[in-house]
């Protein structure tokens, strides 16, 4: 660790062991990391630097969080609270007096160590003040903020930099010493030497030589300027920790916020803007719902008495019944004044049924749930007969079955009569012949021997001769359609037809050629 913190540059080179350093690292964070972080200790066996370092940041991280919501509070409680103007106080006093402060402390710690009996400790610190001296002007330290304001001159010439007193005054000096000898000059500047010769390893700039200048502020900015420290009397609450959290964080890392936005340029601000933007809606997006957009919840998925706080929307069978408020009553009161007054009374009038329809049993039509045995033509048929002639009475019936039997009787005594021969009594119908099959499977039923002309359709029985017109198609059957009436599909049919087609004869042609040229010698 001490060669990683006197040279650093040593991590590029990797002349370091890392083993070693991640040992160190992981003796020194140990005995806070279980205090601090949800790990035991920090684990090095096969790990990368990084991962070790997230591990370290982790208990770091852990470190700063229990220090400002715990150490802080503590330390609060236990020194008591100060009030609003002892803390002004302190604040401006520490802001005017940083420089006499320091001044001062310089000043008792020589006299301590003046007044020390021990001659040894008197003569060190004697060479540590010579040598101080000795030291060059450019190494001591400088402070960053200097309130500083130029003087002006007669002339005009002074300005945050310049100062034409202090520079006639160094002139005289080095007049005095001999400094501006020219013969000196020349011997100590050499204008041959090469250029690479000379080791300047260093850079000087302008703070070197310089003190940065800083116009005094009146102390009513400076007072508005800083933040007042304020303690609220009693017990702190989760949301006095939380803005103690925030105000130290900003004190931490604010002022870099501020550097890092006033040198990023107008367009990398917006991107920055942007990024925030879908960085809080894929946030937004991610986190969990609110009962009202999970479809349907139960009581156990949503907060109690939550129903109450929400305007709900559902199906309603009827019109919703209007709520009656002041204005509505109003309205209705004009309403029927006016209407008294203009002696408007054709409202429709209400009517009662005094009357009701009789139902008789009567009346009822008797419906049959059994099956039909005919089909739907035989009765189509039978309607239309009925409607055609006149249907026959059973008693007629039976009387034309009567005359019929007389008659053949009396044909057949006049045969035997009048015939030499014997002629038998005439045959007797005895036998009705009745099909036991569904009218369904009669009317799909085909003969077992049908020649192929009778399946054939009328289209395709007779072929139209007539051609088609310029806008017309004519299919194979021989109809004759619009092209129009096409769809897609079967234009595209037809396309494919005709090049097929005319890719046919042009074979054809050119087969008939190749003929002609070999069948000649």
């Amino acid at each position: 660790m001490e060669q990683l913190i006197q040279s650093p540059e040593d991590v590029f080179s990797g002349s370091l062991k890392l083993e070693k350093i991640l040992e160190d690292v992981k003796s020194i964070v140990d005995p806070i990391t279980e205090e601090n972080s949800v790990l035991d200790q920090i684990h090095i066996e096969g790990l990368m630097p990084s991962q070790v370092w997230g591990q370290v940041k982790l208990v770091i991280d852990g470190v700063q969080e229990n220090i400002l919501k715990g150490k802080i509070v503590e330390l609060r409680e236990k020194y008591g609270e100060e009030s609003e103007g002892e803390a002004e106080g302190e604040r401006e006093d520490e802001l005017e007096g940083e420089d006499e402060a320091e001044d001062e402390g310089e000043d008792e710690h020589e006299d301590d160590t003046g007044d020390q009996s021990d001659p040894d400790v008197q003569s060190d610190d004697s060479e540590v003040v010579e040598v101080l001296h000795d030291a060059p002007a450019e190494e001591a330290p400088v402070p960053d903020e200097v309130d500083y304001k130029p003087e002006k001159d007669v002339f005009g010439l002074n300005d945050g930099v310049f100062s034409i007193d202090a520079y006639n005054d160094q002139v005289k000096a080095l007049e005095g010493k001999g400094a501006l000898n020219e013969e000196g000059d020349d011997e100590d500047i050499d204008l041959f030497a090469d250029l690479s010769d000379g080791s300047d390893d260093e850079m000087y700039y302008y703070k070197d030589f310089f003190r940065p200048i800083v116009e005094k502020r009146p102390e009513e900015t400076k007072r508005s300027g800083r933040k007042k420290v304020r303690f609220n009397e009693g017990e702190l609450d989760e949301n006095d920790y939380d803005e103690a959290y925030k105000e130290a964080n900003e004190d931490f890392a604010g002022d870099d916020h501020i550097e890092e936005d006033e040198k990023l340029s107008s367009f990398e601000l917006q991107q920055k803007k942007l990024q925030e933007e879908i960085a809080s809606l894929e946030a937004e997006a991610v986190a969990e719902k609110k009962w009202t957009m999970k479809g349907e919840v139960s009581a156990r998925q949503r907060d109690r008495d939550a129903l109450l706080d929400e305007d709900l929307e559902f199906e309603r069978t009827a019109k919703p019944v209007p709520v009656i408020t002041q204005e509505t009553t109003e309205t209705l009161d004009e309403l029927i004044k006016r209407r008294i007054k203009d002696e408007q009374f054709d409202e429709i009038q209400k009517r009662t049924i005094s009357k009701m329809t009789d139902f008789k049993p009567s009346q009822k039509i008797e419906v049959s749930e059994e099956k039909s045995s005919k089909s739907l033509a035989e009765v189509y048929e039978d309607e239309y007969s009925k409607e055609e002639s006149e249907v026959a009475s059973e008693e007629l019936k039976q009387a034309h079955d009567e005359i019929a039997s007389l008659f053949t009787k009396l044909n057949h005594k006049l045969d035997s009569l009048c015939s030499a021969h014997f002629i038998p009594a005439p045959a007797e119908k005895l036998l009705d012949v009745k099909i036991q099959t569904s009218t369904i499977s009669m009317e799909d039923a085909q003969p077992l021997t049908m020649s192929t002309g009778d399946t054939l359709a009328p289209q395709e029985v007779y072929k139209l001769r007539n051609k088609a017109g310029k806008n017309e198609v004519q299919l194979r059957s021989g109809v004759v359609i619009a092209k129009d009436e096409l769809d897609r599909g079967e234009k595209q049919r037809l396309r494919r037809a005709k090049k097929r087609k005319i890719h046919n004869r042009m074979k054809e042609t050119a087969e008939k050629k190749q003929r002609v040229v070999v069948k000649q010698p």
